[in-house]
């Protein structure tokens, strides 16, 4: 069977293109939908709002506080920040896509096709939606972008949590980031409360993966210690080009995840929606699949100013003294200040 779109990845990315087509469309992923949970899955309520799906909110936190050379700084958005259970916003983002769904392991690209490990699908249109490692646009370059080829694992984040009882926990009110230096140079630590558990997390700038023991140390803190129960990996925070050769890109294969913070749900629901809408109009035949690309691509990169902004203060934060740090967050803290950095983070994947 020849398919009008061909979707490679069913995490957030891939279903919020999915849920705005209609037609012969496939979903193509290597693991069930739901499960190979990587995301610490917290975002902004009004993202979950807007996809219908607030009833799956745990708590819901406004302001974040990040610690500091041992100092607790308030950050109030003005707007609240919630987490959630991955495989139930999964389920539910499911529940309106109307799709084939294959689980194969995508190998690459050839012209229209898909090739996986169960053989070669046709379709009209193709979206990689497969992470980092962008499968299918690293074969559509043809080596064309060495870039993209050849990524360098050390330009990219990595980050992993364990997750423990809410009752083991006695500060289970607060989405809290921790900024040490010591423990960990050029990364964070956090702790995301979610209804029952607690997520304790670690994340890496400079793609480090070895960082066990430096989780470890963080629980000690709590007088908790790992149960070796982990999920995570690497995650981008740079913008890629979103378009390789006649294939859209989406989610983290077009580096749409937010320097600084890592927040990767909002943005790929934010730009899979806008991706999906455009493929809508190209199969209603309202306009070309080159003309789709390039207004798909104007979107995404009319977007780089906030991503540049939020790398740089990443850039920045990773090296500097803490004290400085925590000078300089206090600063940007001001009710006078922060409210406009917080439009500014909204805007930049604005649902």
């Amino acid at each position: 069977m020849k398919y009008d779109v061909i979707i490679a990845g069913a995490s957030f990315a891939g279903l919020a293109v999915a849920r705005e087509l209609k037609g012969k469309i496939l979903l193509i992923d290597k693991d069930e939908i739901g499960t190979h949970q990587t995301s610490a899955c917290g975002t902004l309520v009004g993202t979950l709002e807007k996809f219908g799906c607030q009833d799956l909110i745990l708590q819901t936190f406004d302001p974040i506080f990040v610690n500091v050379a041992g100092q607790d700084i308030p950050l109030k958005f003005g707007y609240d920040f919630c987490t959630f259970n991955y495989p139930d916003l999964c389920r539910a983002l499911l529940k309106y896509v109307d799709a084939e769904i294959v689980k194969a392991k995508v190998k690459a690209a050839k012209g229209n096709f898909v090739v996986t490990n169960k053989g070669d699908f046709e379709g009209r249109i193709l979206v990689d939606a497969t992470g980092w490692r962008g499968i299918l646009a690293r074969s559509a370059l043809n080596n064309l972008n060495k870039e993209m080829i050849h990524i360098n694992k050390k330009r990219l984040n990595f980050g992993f949590e364990t997750v423990h009882p809410a009752s083991n926990y006695e500060f289970n009110e607060k989405l809290k980031f921790y900024w040490n230096p010591n423990s960990l140079r050029k990364g964070i630590t956090w702790i995301f409360p979610a209804g029952e558990e607690v997520r304790f997390g670690i994340g890496s700038y400079v793609g480090d993966t070895k960082l066990k023991l430096k989780l470890e140390t963080f629980l000690n803190d709590f007088q908790l210690q790992t149960n070796n129960a982990f999920h995570g990996g690497y995650f981008t925070h740079k913008l890629r080009e979103p378009t390789a050769g006649s294939v859209f890109l989406v989610g983290d294969s077009a580096g749409q995840c937010l320097p600084l913070t890592g927040e990767g749900i909002r943005p790929a629901l934010y730009f899979g929606q806008k991706c999906g809408q455009i493929i809508h109009q190209i199969l209603k035949k309202e306009m070309t699949l080159a003309d789709g690309l390039g207004q798909y691509r104007d979107f995404v990169l009319n977007h780089r100013r906030g991503y540049i902004g939020l790398y740089r203060l990443q850039k920045l934060f990773t090296n500097v003294p803490d004290f400085l740090t925590a000078k300089v967050l206090k600063y940007l803290s001001q009710p006078n200040i922060f409210p406009r950095i917080a439009k500014s983070y909204w805007d930049a994947a604005s649902l």
